[in-house]
């Protein structure tokens, strides 16, 4: 529960943008659609776990009308095009050859792999802003035109996060594809919200009245400072 990773069952104040989020997918129930949002905010507002959150929540609500899948690439470790498709191809089939494939390839090879499982892909990009940077527009280009030129549609959909709007960066056929309007936008949490974070935490790890109300108080007041 301590762990920078982990991820509790139910978010703190995250019910509004958890519900944003919900509705801008509300398509993917029907095969042959796809939804995409751009998921922005300052360090530790929850973007990771609210993405993270969203899709298994998806996965259990959809699991009679969908069968979605999910992949979370760091393009803070994986910053170019060829590394992020890569990490997808992994994701679907461990044994797949990492080496000696282009783009193209690697795109047909996902594409092929998706639609021979039947299922959705969400495609969860953390951290996007450094694969815009180093690569440009491409990994996102070829992303969002998945399904251009073949038969059937709904093949993928896209989270990407970052600290800033990336829109501004993108070249005029992507923000096309991608939609102006696709954004949320989580603020830094208040107070009471980090001394709600703060005290389910100490519910869930540790033993029960170890930790004085005072000490949460303590925490929390330090940490509204950044909201972080």
């Amino acid at each position: 529960p301590f762990s920078f990773d982990y991820l509790p069952p139910k978010l703190v104040g995250r019910d509004k943008e958890l519900s944003h989020l919900a509705s801008k997918f509300s398509n993917i129930s029907q095969a042959g659609s796809s939804s995409r949002v751009m998921l922005t905010g300052m360090v530790g507002t929850g973007k990771t776990a609210i993405s993270r959150r969203f899709v298994i929540d998806v996965k259990k609500k959809l699991w009679d009308k969908r069968n979605i899948i999910s992949v979370h690439v760091n393009c803070r470790t994986h910053n170019t095009t060829s590394q992020v498709l890569n990490q997808i191809v992994t994701s679907l089939d461990q044994g797949h050859p990492d080496r000696g494939l282009s783009s193209g390839e690697l795109l047909l090879s996902i594409r092929k792999m998706i639609r021979n499982a039947n299922c959705h892909m969400i495609v969860i990009l953390d951290e996007a802003n450094h694969v815009l940077r180093k690569d440009g527009n491409t990994l996102f280009y070829q992303l969002l035109r998945i399904d251009e030129d073949k038969d059937g549609q709904g093949t993928l959909s896209l989270i990407l996060i970052s600290q800033e709007d990336l829109t501004s960066y993108f070249e005029p056929a992507v923000l096309s594809r991608f939609g102006r309007t696709n954004q949320i936008r989580l603020n830094p949490y208040t107070e009471k919200q980090l001394k709600e974070i703060i005290v389910q935490r100490a519910e869930i790890g540790l033993k029960s009245g170890s930790v004085s109300n005072e000490i949460f108080d303590m925490i929390s007041s330090s940490a509204s400072k950044r909201g972080d």
